[in-house]
């Protein structure tokens, strides 16, 4: 086989490898449904760790921010963030169950989700 070829093939395989794969982050202006973020993102929710950090429009980490879980069918629960503007989770199953909203508690600020 020629060399330009085993190039090409090297080449295929590296766009294949570096530019197919899904991204494990997405970032939110508003607030999102969680339970189906996670039917359409996570694959196994036991012992999965989701990462919410909030960030500015320009994507700088906003530190000790509120974020904020509420139930569309009455309550909500919010967590502050550590210095960085994250907040580690792990869900357990029964939380694809409820329709619960997420969203930074301050106003013009994002959310990004790590999985």
């Amino acid at each position: 086989m020629p060399a330009r070829y085993y190039y090409l093939i090297v080449y295929l395989v590296w766009i294949n490898v570096t530019g197919c794969s899904a991204p494990n982050h997405l970032e939110f202006d508003e607030a999102f449904e969680l339970s189906s973020f996670l039917r359409s993102h996570v694959r196994e929710l036991q012992g999965q760790q989701i990462q919410f950090q909030i960030l500015t429009r320009q994507g700088d980490p906003v530190p000790f921010d509120i974020l904020r879980f509420e139930w569309v069918e009455g309550g909500r629960i919010s967590f502050q963030t550590d210095p960085n503007g994250v907040l580690d989770v792990a869900f357990e199953k029964d939380i694809l169950d409820y329709e619960v909203m997420v969203s930074a508690e301050s106003k013009g600020n994002k959310v990004r989700v790590t999985w």
